[in-house]
């Protein structure tokens, strides 16, 4: 079936038409049709591959996740309902409770987890959820209004509520997400969502600065620096990348790409005067779960070492704790989400120049007087907040650049091999006729940033 030629300013400009509706008429989504072109992508990479099957590892009623495909079955057959005509009341503001809106969210039959797990994560402040839809009450009408960002700039996208389904059941989703059909929207089809990184969710959900740790790669103190943006509040997540199939992490009850919550740390120093790190991992979906050292029936747990940290395995589910060698060695990447509640965000689109361009200079002022707003004529990206211990006259904020997304130049254009270039961001203030250094960062990334402290109005 042929593809509906969608652009990005396609899809971040359609939502005006709900405008030009009559009182009683439900929105259709033109560019995504409740059809298989928007089931199946037309990228060659999908083309190429078999569905993967359960693993037998598990038992069959936990075989959800693990069966979830590589790319979908030709074969099946899909059709679509409005959720409006079924006359399903799923307005998310008459039940806004964090665990309520937790335990709505449940993935389906596809690759998605990253995605699912990152709405997960925003659920248990349910302001970040509520801030994502706008006007919700007038979801009988037969649209959604998303708050999302893409390439960094904040846009609305519009959804119908045609959801497919396969064997009278939601096949990808379960009630109540209806984020997960913008971003199959956004992505050009469901199948393109197929495997990701949690990064890839809250770059889209948010516009929070995000720090990636590769654990191939040796970080001083990364457990301090884990135990520190825990103790401040921001959503610490992990994440194992693996293209093979690997026995050793399946008989530890351990789950390759597939996304966890870090919630907690702590440190167990043992009657040798050995000192344990340990992190507490949330597994949103509970299929299984870590044996390895202090897993919750290892006999390594003391009462004494239940009571200082705090611990109840059977209180506490889909919760363990791990020493933080077997993290490092098990796990991939550590994910620190700097997600600030109530800050002004600006963003503007800027030319970086070509590949042989050496150097790109963009000219932000900066108003934190403002009390709306923060930040003006802004050729990047910032997110400022104001200070409770400084006058209005300074901010804590961070300069962010985001670059084109690299899922969605694969998805749009096809480029496979499509890379970020490495940059260096510098950041100068101006004083009188003469530049003062600020800070930089270095790296190869869609999105990078520099904390500023205490930052004051003036050019930069």
């Amino acid at each position: 079936m042929k593809k509906i030629n969608t652009s990005i300013k396609a899809l971040t400009s359609q939502y005006k038409q709900i405008s030009s509706l009559d009182e009683n008429e439900k929105f259709c989504d033109t560019l995504f049709l409740p059809n298989d072109s928007s089931v199946f992508s037309t990228n060659q990479i999908y083309k190429d591959r078999n569905p993967q099957t359960p693993q037998s590892f598990f038992p069959i009623e936990q075989t959800f996740l693990i069966s979830q495909f590589s790319c979908l079955p030709k074969d099946n057959k899909y059709y679509w309902q409005r959720l409006s005509d079924l006359n399903i009341d799923y307005n998310i503001l008459k039940n806004p409770g964090a665990e309520a809106l937790f335990n709505d969210i449940i993935p389906g039959e596809i690759g998605n987890c990253y995605f699912t797990s990152a709405l997960k994560f925003l659920s248990e402040v349910p302001k970040r959820i509520f801030d994502i839809f706008i006007d919700p009450n007038k979801n009988n009408r037969g649209y959604f209004i998303v708050q999302c960002y893409i390439n960094g700039l904040q846009c609305k996208i519009i959804v119908d509520d045609y959801f497919p389904y396969l064997n009278d059941a939601l096949t990808f989703c379960r009630l109540n997400q209806r984020t997960l059909n913008v971003w199959p929207l956004v992505n050009r089809s469901y199948e393109d969502t197929i495997s990701g990184c949690i990064s890839d969710a809250f770059e889209f959900l948010t516009p929070c600065p995000i720090k990636k740790y590769y654990h191939d790669i040796q970080y001083d103190n990364l457990f301090s620096k884990i135990c520190k943006a825990i103790d401040e509040g921001f959503i610490v997540c992990c994440d194992i990348h693996s293209t093979n199939d690997n026995i050793l992490l399946r008989k530890l009850g351990v789950i390759s790409n597939h996304a966890y919550n870090i919630l907690g740390h702590g440190e167990i120093r043992d009657s040798k005067g050995k000192c344990y790190n340990l992190l507490k991992i949330f597994n949103p979906f509970h299929i299984t779960t870590w044996i390895g050292n202090w897993s919750p029936d290892s006999s390594i747990w003391t009462n004494e070492y239940k009571k200082h940290l705090n611990y109840d395995p059977d209180k506490e589910k889909n919760v363990y704790w791990i020493e933080m060698s077997d993290y490092l060695k098990f796990y991939t990447t550590t994910y620190i989400c700097y997600l600030h509640d109530n800050y002004y965000y600006k963003g503007q689109k800027i030319n970086i120049g070509g590949i042989n361009d050496i150097f790109t200079c963009a000219k932000i002022t900066i108003n934190t007087k403002s009390a709306n707003n923060s930040a003006k004529n802004l050729s990047m990206n910032l997110q400022a907040k104001k200070s409770k211990r400084s006058s209005v006259s300074s901010t804590n904020s961070y300069f962010i650049i985001n670059f084109k997304t690299k899922r969605l130049q694969m998805n749009y254009k096809n480029k496979d091999n499509y890379e970020y270039l490495f940059v260096n961001i510098t950041i100068f203030r101006k004083e009188g006729d003469k530049l003062r250094f600020i800070d930089s960062v270095c790296g190869k990334d869609e999105r990078m940033f520099i904390p500023i402290h205490n930052i004051h109005s003036g050019e930069y």
